[in-house]
């Protein structure tokens, strides 16, 4: 039961139609099949029990929706006046055609052009008075500014200077430690020292050695000996000279220790002095430099006050303002179209004063058509999508269009929501409050095999299957020239499962795929017996009195009913 409620909820548009044309079409009970050989086969395959089938071939399935609204125009605009004054004179009537920019009528502006002349007098008398006082304070005005700006650039080049010495004496402070320069050289040279006297002292000790191996081996002449002695004299005066230089040198270290150290204190509290002074000199600048900026802002505020305070109580600067008011609604005593179009309403009316809208213009050619679309049809729509239009008053002629708008919430507590349709081209005879219906084609597929819903049913293994009606041959069954019994049974049929898959979906046929599926094959619309109705071509005695074809999907054979 729940299951036949959502198929009557998701096709309840469907159902109408099917309803509507079943009562229209009561009278036409026979349909032909148009093949011999497809009834043949078909007549070969159906049991004697009344059941619908479908014969299978491959159609195009097509998901629409189709719609009703009233044509109106894409580009509408309703006219006011801005001015209230008595209507003067109408330029234009219902049916002209008007540019952005036309005149369409003109109000009474005598009450504003009179205003206008006697504001110019005023403003021409005050101007003289006035000029004067307002000039004088403009140029305070000036005069401040200017005072600002240089005090500004005085002040800051200060304090950039400030800053300069302090960084300068910072860099000083840094490098006092520079001094000790003086002792590290004085240490250096004690080392040098040092190591010159212990070369020396080795020099010696060998030109001694020298001449004692020599005057020991006595094979060295006189002068020989003489010369050797000479050179360990040498050696051992170079040697206690420069063992004399050390003692020299390291009395010069001491010395220079104290020198550096009581210099080095002496330049370290005048640096720090340096800065201390620096520092305060940069603060003395910024604070200076705040103070005189602060009191040049407070004479420019006031000067400003003051000049606003004059043009506040001008009366040239207030005449000025209430003429280009009045200048203004001078240009509004002539109402123009806003846009192009045709006039399709006149609400204007000479010697009234306006009241509402005055004119209505549209474009004629560019139309659109607002309808309303249930729900369930219009979450399948989207922006964009292909329409045909067509109208009932123009039987035959089709105007292609798109979608341009889908309402974003429902419009009514049915759910229904508005789609706009928009002609791709001019209007033709189609005329602005005519009865259009928009028929547009969400999704489409071709070559498939499509049948009705309730043709496609669950097995007990939870798979989607339809059924076919296939022939049983009996046993013992005559040839052509048997008795009619003989020839009944060989007509025998038996129902066959086809497992499928199932696809595209539209209000009344559903797709479905399987290996299994030919051109010709019939299949059951409805093997659970859901939707029993009586056959009108069933007689009192049970007999069949012939086939009948149901309409099936674009492009299909359709479903052929048999009756018995």
């Amino acid at each position: 039961m729940e299951k036949f409620k959502g198929f009557v909820t998701r096709h309840r548009k469907g159902l109408i139609i099917l309803l509507v044309l079943a009562v229209l079409g009561g009278a036409a009970t026979w349909l032909v099949v148009t093949s011999v050989a497809r009834e043949q086969e078909v007549l070969a395959q159906l049991s004697a029990g009344a059941t619908d089938v479908t014969i299978l071939t491959k159609t195009t399935l097509e998901k629409s929706v189709t719609a009703t609204g009233l044509l109106q125009s894409t580009e509408s605009r309703k006219v006011a006046a801005e001015l209230n004054a008595r209507v003067l004179e109408i330029y234009v009537e219902v049916g002209d055609t008007v540019q952005a920019g036309d005149p369409l009528c003109r109000l009474d502006s005598a009450d504003i052009e009179r205003s206008i002349a006697y504001t110019k007098d005023t403003i021409e008398n005050s101007e003289k008075v006035d000029s004067a006082q307002t000039a004088q304070a403009r140029h305070r005005l000036t005069q401040a500014e200017d005072q600002y700006y240089i005090d500004k650039l005085n002040h800051e080049l200060s304090v950039y200077n400030a800053q300069i010495d302090l960084d300068k004496a910072k860099q000083k402070l840094a490098d006092v430690d520079k001094e000790w320069g003086s002792v590290n050289r004085a240490e250096k040279a004690v080392s040098n020292a040092r190591t010159t006297a212990s070369n020396a002292r080795s020099a010696a000790n060998t030109a001694r050695a020298n001449y004692e191996a020599a005057v020991a081996a006595g094979t060295a002449t006189s002068a020989e000996l003489a010369e050797l002695q000479k050179t360990v004299a040498s050696a051992e005066s170079a040697a206690q000279s420069a063992e004399s230089q050390i003692t020299t040198l390291e009395n010069n270290v001491e010395a220079a220790e104290e020198a550096a150290e009581k210099a080095y204190k002496q330049e370290l509290e005048s640096r720090e002095n340096a800065v201390t002074s620096a520092q305060k000199a940069y603060d003395t600048a910024v604070k200076t430099m705040n103070t005189t900026l602060y009191q040049d802002e407070l004479s420019v505020d006031a000067a400003r006050d003051s000049l606003r305070l004059q043009n506040a109580n001008d009366p040239t600067l207030a005449g000025q303002n209430s003429l280009a008011n009045y200048e203004e609604n001078l240009k509004k005593a002539t109402v123009y179209a806003p846009v192009s179009g045709v006039v399709t309403q006149v609400g204007a009316e000479v010697g009234q004063l306006p009241a509402g809208v005055l004119f209505l213009i549209e474009d004629l050619q560019s139309l659109e058509v607002p309808a309303n679309v249930a729900e369930y049809d219009a979450v399948g729509l989207r922006v964009g999508l292909p329409a045909k239009i067509s109208s009932d008053a123009l039987s035959g002629e089709n105007w292609t269009g798109k979608v341009s708008k889908i309402s974003p919430r429902a419009v009514d507590t049915a759910g229904n929501f508005t789609v706009t349709v928009e002609l791709s081209g001019p209007a033709g005879k189609l005329a602005i409050g005519m009865s259009a219906k928009m028929h547009i084609v969400s999704e489409s597929k071709e070559g498939v095999f499509a049948v009705p819903f309730d043709a496609v049913t669950t097995n007990e293994q939870g798979q989607k299957v339809v059924y076919t009606m296939e022939p049983v041959a009996a046993e013992g069954a005559q040839g052509s020239g048997a008795p009619r019994e003989a020839n009944q049974a060989r007509q025998q049929t038996q129902r066959r499962e086809i497992v499928v898959e199932t696809g595209m979906e539209t209000d009344y046929y559903i797709e479905i795929i399987s290996p299994e599926l030919r051109e010709g094959l019939p299949i059951l619309n409805d093997p659970e017996g859901r939707n029993l109705v009586d056959n009108p071509f069933a007689d009192l005695s049970g007999g069949m009195s012939g086939p009948t074809v149901a309409s099936g999907p674009s492009g299909a054979q359709g479903a052929v009913r048999m009756g018995g």
